[in-house]
């Protein structure tokens, strides 16, 4: 772990993470009181997942609880995920019941992400470009699908799936095809046009949303992309 003041780095071993959140949770005491100290507020923006879950409850715990500046405190978050706050994959969710709900930070001063309010047009252009694919790498013809269900392997999961019978991709290309300007080579496609952009749009808009981007593939047999969406079955 790596902390210090603006121009001090401090390097801090931990014996294990028990000891790390406590060395963490002192950590962000003292640069409580010290901002507070020089400017009369404390501005910290929270991280999501489960690793800092830890350092969120020691802070919540007698003594810190007591020696926390939470009347001059200002909590913001780095990243959320595309769900509502009660759901298992919040950021703020976590923060809220490790941290937030047990200490007497004024509710005015935390300021969450609204992550139920995502980008209604993701879906679409995730869709689109898939699709786009679809057709672009079936030059046979044949049959596109398009599917939407509770993904049945990730409960609390939306799988929006797309389907094709085209020319399928080589294994050894398909740790690729989602970075940016990677087409896959083929005779049969050689002619069509594109800047390899359209996969790497898709995976990100998945993970920006909390998900992310699938693929089954066979050469001659075609493909089958799927994007995993958290939080959405409830309303779907």
């Amino acid at each position: 772990m790596t902390t210090g003041a603006v121009g001090v780095t401090v390097s801090v071993i931990a014996a294990d993470p028990s000891a790390l959140a406590e060395v963490a949770a002192q950590e962000v005491l003292e640069i409580a009181r010290a901002a507070v100290a020089a400017r009369g507020r404390f501005t910290v923006a929270l991280a999501g997942g489960s690793t800092p879950r830890a350092t969120y409850q020691r802070l919540a715990q007698p003594p810190l609880a007591a020696q926390m500046p939470w009347d001059r405190t200002f909590v913001f978050f780095g990243d959320e995920r595309g769900v509502p706050p009660d759901h298992a994959d919040s950021n703020y969710g976590m923060a809220h019941a490790a941290l937030l709900s047990r200490v007497p930070i004024p509710a005015e001063r935390v300021f969450r992400i609204p992550g139920e309010s995502a980008d209604p047009d993701a879906v679409d252009r995730m869709v689109k470009n898939l699709l786009s694919n679809a057709v672009k790498y079936s030059p046979r013809g044949g049959a596109v699908c398009v599917s939407a269900n509770r993904a049945p392997d990730h409960p609390g999961m939306v799988e929006v799936a797309v389907e094709d019978d085209g020319v399928g991709i080589p294994a050894d290309q398909l740790p690729r095809i989602f970075d940016r300007y990677v087409r896959v080579p083929h005779p049969e496609t050689a002619a069509t046009r594109g800047l390899g952009l359209g996969l790497s749009l898709v995976k990100a808009l998945a993970e920006a949303h909390g998900g992310r981007v699938e693929v089954d593939s066979l050469p001659g047999k075609g493909s089958r992309f799927r994007v995993l969406l958290p939080g959405l079955d409830t309303h779907f």
